[in-house]
């Protein structure tokens, strides 16, 4: 049984292992659950946070990973009872948030945690919160690959050059990227690129854009796939 299996940026291949009681897998075919187990999710983990110490995420008093996610780290498929959960979210020079989230049944969930608002006041004032999103759980396969991007965080809206056209993105408003005929995704502020992929696996994949430095942004991507949910 392996321990000490690190945290892969936008994990890829067959793998499987467990971890802290959970199991990490990549897509596969379906797999059927027998009648009276209790229902699972998967979940997905991407770190925005601009660091530089490493996020640290319970759900409940589980840790997803004790060593913690460095910047643009994300696991791979991990699987947890589904159902509502308590989050807490822990980083070095953030304040230690708890927020509410949730893990639909049979499906793949994610979790992207990004730096929140700034506390104006009390012993944590000019620390900044953690902030939590959540796109739509997958139920079963998708079909191709679906591009969407949105900017997190508090900074005002922003514009972006996305595969050659100019995009202005609203704070927390998701966007869909037509990739005009094109088989990758090419990101740039202000003519320097801060993402270029282009996965093959069909899925929903989703540009999450962020504050890393003062008026410099930076880009996780997430690959939001069909794992099997036992």
């Amino acid at each position: 049984m392996r321990t000490d299996f690190p945290p892969q940026p936008w994990l890829s291949g067959v793998i499987l292992a467990w971890i802290t009681g959970a199991l990490f897998l990549c897509p596969t075919a379906g797999q059927s659950q027998a009648p009276g187990e209790i229902s699972s999710s998967t979940l997905v983990v991407v770190n925005t946070l601009p660091g530089p110490g490493n996020l640290f995420v319970k759900l409940g008093p589980e840790a997803i990973w004790p060593p913690g996610f460095t910047p643009g780290q994300s696991t791979g498929a991990v699987v947890f009872p589904s159902g509502k959960k308590v989050v807490e979210a822990r980083c070095e020079g953030f304040v230690t948030s708890r927020m509410d989230g949730e893990l639909a049944p049979k499906a793949n969930c994610a979790m992207v945690f990004y730096p929140g608002a700034e506390v104006k006041e009390g012993p944590d004032k000019g620390k900044r919160k953690i902030g939590l999103f959540q796109p739509e759980p997958l139920r079963g396969p998708v079909k191709g690959k679906n591009w969407h991007i949105i900017l997190v965080g508090t900074m005002a809206s922003s514009s972006l050059e996305i595969n050659g056209k100019t995009v202005t993105l609203q704070p927390g408003r998701a966007e869909k990227i037509e990739l005009g005929g094109k088989n990758f995704v090419e990101v740039k502020q202000g003519g320097e690129s801060i993402l270029a992929q282009s996965p093959e696996e069909p899925g929903e994949y989703w540009v999450v854009v962020y504050e890393a430095q003062a008026n410099k942004l930076a880009a996780a991507l997430l690959n939001h796939l069909a794992y099997p949910v036992p």
